[in-house]
């Protein structure tokens, strides 16, 4: 069976880079420039998060438990550099009297992700129904644990591109079993702030039926 190992902050695709010198004279050299970036697509792939960790993840394969389940979305997007003042700041610290010279490099975000919504059909079904309130999202920020809504987690997005940083994956967990088929597909529906609604589906999944 393949296994992923994926290290859970750097994979929420938070972007915020920052580099320091130290010397009695801080030399800042800083670059010049923010980037843009113009999310594109959405892609969706299941895992089977065995350990419940989210760092070591199997591929899905033939069936998968639903409390193991984790529906990874994964934003793809474009990047464009324009250079231009940039902050800088000069930072004290507490040995000598060097100074740490820090470079921030912000990001933008050209259209912010609105809504994330998770819809499921199972088999006989004509059409696509609402499961967004049957998951939650691991944690992007801080260091507590475990699933919240997906509305808390557009506002952890917010602040992050508040901060000139951004998230391009969200990774789900199923939070209400019962409400879920032992057979379904998964739609996920991610509307952008220009209008532009992004989609993707899973194949079929089987879930254990123990």
């Amino acid at each position: 069976m393949k296994k992923y190992g994926l290290a859970l902050l750097g994979f929420c695709g938070v972007l915020l880079v920052f580099t320091c010198t130290t010397s009695n004279e801080p030399d800042c050299n800083c670059p010049e420039g923010i980037t843009t970036i113009t999310f594109t697509e959405v892609d969706v792939e299941v895992f089977d998060d065995l350990e419940n960790t989210n760092s070591t993840l199997n591929a899905y394969e033939d069936s998968i438990s639903k409390a193991t389940f984790l529906l990874n979305i994964d934003l793809q997007f474009t990047e464009f550099y324009e250079e231009q003042a940039i902050q800088r700041a000069a930072m004290g610290f507490d040995f000598s009297t060097a100074l740490a010279c820090s470079c921030f490099a912000p990001v933008t975000v050209q259209n912010r992700v609105e809504a994330l919504q998770i819809l499921q059909r199972a088999p006989g079904d004509t059409a696509f129904v609402s499961a967004s309130e049957y998951f939650g999202v691991v944690r992007l920020l801080g260091e507590e644990t475990g699933v919240y809504a997906i509305a808390e987690a557009l506002a952890d997005t917010r602040q992050a591109e508040d901060l000139q940083g951004f998230f391009a994956t969200y990774n789900l967990k199923i939070i209400d079993e019962d409400a879920i088929p032992n057979e379904a597909v998964f739609q996920i529906k991610i509307t952008l702030s220009d209008g532009t609604l992004l989609e993707a589906e899973t194949e079929t999944i089987l879930f254990d039926r123990f």
